[in-house]
This record gives C-alpha cells, sequence and structure tokens, in this order.
C-alpha cells in the first residue's frame, strides 16, 4: 500500500516538473498532467503488482518505461490541444524512470512488495 501511496504523490508531481523542463510536454492546463499522472500511477502499480520481485526487478523497470513512453505520447490524442514530441516524451519517461528504480528499490529492499 505504501507503494501506491508514493507512486500517487509522486508521478503526477514528476509529470508537472517534466512539463515545465521539457519544451516538447506542453499541456495547456496544470490537471492535464495530473491526470495522466494518476493514470501513469494507476498502470504502474498494477505493473509492479504483477512483477515486481527482486528476481524481476530490470524487467519491471524497462516495461515501466515504455508504458510511461507510450502513455505520454498517446496523451496528445486524448487531449487535443497538448503540443507532445518524441524527444520530450523520451526525456520525460527517463527522468520518470529514474523515479521508479528509486521506488522499486526502496520498496524491495524493506520487503514492501506485495505478493
Amino acid at each position: 500500500m505504501i507503494g501506491f501511496l508514493m507512486k500517487l504523490v509522486v508521478t503526477p508531481i514528476m509529470m508537472i516538473i517534466c512539463e515545465s523542463l521539457f519544451d516538447g510536454i506542453n499541456y495547456i492546463n496544470i490537471y492535464d498532467s495530473i491526470f495522466i499522472g494518476i493514470g501513469l500511477a494507476i498502470v504502474l502499480q498494477l505493473i509492479e503488482i504483477v512483477l515486481l520481485t527482486r528476481e524481476t526487478f530490470w524487467m519491471n523497470n524497462i516495461i515501466d518505461f515504455i508504458v510511461i513512453f507510450v502513455t505520454i505520447y498517446g496523451s496528445q490524442f486524448i487531449f487535443s490541444n497538448a503540443i507532445i514530441t518524441v524527444n520530450g516524451v523520451f526525456l520525460s519517461a527517463i527522468l520518470m524512470f529514474i523515479a521508479e528504480y528509486y521506488q522499486h528499490r526502496y520498496l524491495i529492499h524493506t520487503a514492501r512488495v506485495i505478493k
């Protein structure tokens, strides 16, 4: 449960930071970033529940990167006024991948992985 709460807070904040840092991510409202962040948090948590163990740590992180990339890139089709570029999405996915990496390390080392 602590992992989901961390994701629910960190992922929308990371989306807002990515939108602020990178020119390739531009939503009209801040609520769009928050909405995508919450959706990502839910999807990433489901992936974590299914896959995350000490043995599948890197596979889970790579799948998270792919899901983050596809979700952010696909959000331009949900929010018609969003300006999304591949470079912005790639940089955002890397930044969020790093955050996920540390969250997964924390969950595994404190034995808080739900199985």
